[in-house]
């Protein structure tokens, strides 16, 4: 893992580990395979042609046998060493061809199964017995390390696309990383935690992190005295606030109306005349 200081490169080296393994499997099975091709052709090679209506035999070294013929018209047997009759079939499409035996051009014509270390009786011929050729029959080695040969190629395979993968994460990391520094200025990017805030005054700076402690009885390292900070500019004074505008001047008071003339009593009233003396 990358520190920050240092371009990150871990995803790299897993990638080249996984394309190194993915190498070494497909190596295996390539190798693996080019063994049982070998096999085979070797196995053919060494096959006698026998002439067409005479009996040969076959020692079977793997799980099948193959009869090739010089006529397409032959016909064949095959027989345990019970004598009862094995069953033979015509290879499949795509599976014929023509092979060199002691010189002569054979055609595949017929695949058995055999048990490893069984002996065979094998025939070719026609039911009159005047065809005339040849043919051969030769054993087929085990294919038990098809298996092998198959895995290994899978997982070579698979290893080279996880190693493919792990090489572009790693590329973009780095792509990042160079990026990140160059947006620094070439300095080291703070480390991780955050910012680390600086020591009171007086008092010792601490070492970096992995750097050396100093022995015993040494003198700390003391901090360069903090610079005052330049005085503040002063700022001009407020400006004297706007007055409000005059309110408007109120309109003239209405004449104050007279008041109504007083009400004039009523006269009073005449007293009774006296009573008529009536002598």
């Amino acid at each position: 893992m990358a520190d920050g200081t240092s371009a990150p490169k871990g995803a790299l080296i897993t990638g080249l580990v996984l394309i190194l393994l993915a190498f070494g499997g497909c190596g295996y099975g390539c190798v693996s395979g080019a063994g049982l091709i070998g096999d085979v052709a070797n196995a053919i090679d060494s096959a006698n042609t026998t002439p067409l209506n005479q009996p040969t035999t076959l020692r079977a070294t793997g799980e099948n046998g193959i009869i090739l013929t010089s006529d397409g018209s032959a016909l064949c047997a095959v027989a345990d060493p019970s004598g009862a009759e094995v069953t033979i079939e015509e290879p499949g499409a795509g599976t014929t061809g023509t092979l060199e035996v002691n010189g002569e051009q054979l055609d595949l014509s017929y695949v058995f199964d055999t048990d490893p270390g069984t002996t065979y009786d094998v025939v070719c011929g026609d039911e009159t017995g005047t065809l005339t050729g040849s043919y051969a029959v030769a054993p087929i080695p085990s294919l038990d390390n098809a298996g092998g040969i198959f895995a290994g190629l899978a997982a070579g395979f698979g290893f080279f696309v996880l190693g493919l993968l792990f090489l572009i994460i790693g590329l973009v990391k780095r792509s990042k990383w160079k990026k990140n520094q160059a947006a620094f200025g070439g300095g080291s990017v703070p480390p991780p935690g955050g910012y680390v805030s600086p020591p009171p005054p007086g008092g010792a700076v601490p070492p970096p992190p992995g750097a050396a402690m100093p022995p015993p009885g040494a003198p700390m390292q003391q901090p360069p005295a903090p610079q005052q900070p330049a005085p503040a500019p002063t700022p001009p004074p407020p400006a004297a606030p706007t007055p409000p505008p005059p309110a408007p001047t109120p309109p003239p008071a209405a004449p104050t109306p007279p008041p109504p003339p007083a009400a004039t009593p009523p006269p009073p009233a005449s007293p009774p005349p006296p009573p008529a003396d009536p002598t």
